[in-house]
């Protein structure tokens, strides 16, 4: 900031003394030459003042010493990455490039360069590159420009939900093609416990496609897919890949307030019945406001005749009806759900 401001004074300066210099040619034609040259024998004799202000080559040189921040370091490597990541992936270069950025980082010896790499290269344990093609994605997803300061905002909201454990973006408007890279980073990150994808857009085209990562997380305990605009087609390759499931504790499919709300429908539960009468891990099962109505409900409870590690299941804001509602009350009651 000092060195901008001085560039800027010393800018000022130089155009004063231009101006002046023209004013002067101007005066000289009609004065004599003794008295031009005695104003600049009085020029050049002016003693100095105590404000003495340093050439520039003087000022880099004192500028170097002060190392940027580790902060600002590492906000200048996202920046420049952010610029870069959607040219560099089809093999070009963008040339636009931010020079506050690339001065900041010219700052650094090779070491600190390379500690600073090494810290952004993964974020809470995914891939920095992927997560910015995700945004990129998502900007795709919705008709939207790619804005590089908002794709670091992006990777600074992931830092802030996910862990190296859990995955969460809920509520960032991901569809289709947020699905395809989302199955890339999860065949990349198998050890995953939790994936919170809730209020997104990705409907059935787009669970589809996480399905076939959903085959290969071994160790996910916590799945929540609520309000994702799911329907039959979707929920029915879900299921599916639940009956090979032995890891899933908890599943939510609910619908919550607002937009994309999952509609399964009575005929969706037709595989779900066979995932609880053989699954034996899967404990949490919400479906609140999913357009259940009589029979799916009544394939639940067939479901869970033989079922022995349900002990949460929330149906409500469903068309059960009173009838079936005492039913499944007392059925819950008897088993201990």
């Amino acid at each position: 900031m000092k060195l901008n401001n001085f560039l800027q004074d010393e800018g000022e300066e130089e155009e004063q003394k231009q101006v002046h210099t023209q004013s002067v040619k101007k005066s000289n034609k009609s004065r004599p030459m003794s008295s031009v040259v005695s104003r600049g024998l009085q020029a050049t004799s002016r003693p100095q003042t105590g404000m003495h202000r340093p050439q520039l080559s003087q000022m880099s040189q004192q500028t170097t010493v002060f190392k940027p921040s580790q902060v600002c370091s590492v906000k200048s490597l996202l920046n420049l990455k952010a610029l870069s990541r959607p040219h560099l992936k089809h093999g070009n270069e963008n040339p636009r490039l931010e020079n506050k950025d690339i001065q900041v980082l010219n700052q650094l010896d090779q070491e600190e360069f390379k500690a600073i790499e090494k810290q952004i290269k993964h974020i809470n344990g995914m891939d920095v590159d992927l997560i910015l093609d995700l945004y990129t994605a998502k900007c795709q997803d919705n008709k939207v420009q790619y804005i590089p300061a908002q794709a670091v905002k992006f990777i600074e909201k992931f830092k802030e939900m996910s862990t190296e454990t859990c995955f969460s973006l809920e509520d960032q408007s991901l569809s289709n093609y947020s699905a395809k890279v989302l199955n890339v980073i999860l065949l990349q990150n198998k050890h995953l416990l939790r994936l919170q994808l809730a209020k997104n857009r990705l409907g059935d085209v787009g669970l589809g496609m996480l399905c076939q990562a959903l085959k290969d997380l071994p160790s996910l305990v916590h799945l929540d897919l609520s309000s994702n605009n799911i329907g039959y087609v979707g929920s029915q390759m879900l299921f599916g890949v639940l009956q090979e499931n032995s890891a899933l504790i908890s599943l939510n499919l609910s619908s919550r307030d607002g937009l994309y709300r999952n509609r399964l429908g009575d005929k969706s539960v037709e595989i779900l019945e066979k995932v609880l009468r053989y699954n034996v891990t899967l404990q949490f099962l919400n479906l609140q406001s999913t357009n259940l109505g009589f029979m799916g409900v009544q394939s639940i409870l067939e479901g869970l005749k033989d079922n022995r590690s349900l002990v949460y299941l929330n149906l409500s804001n469903n068309q059960i009806g009173p009838p079936l509602g005492d039913i499944l009350e007392s059925y819950m009651k008897l088993n201990g759900v």
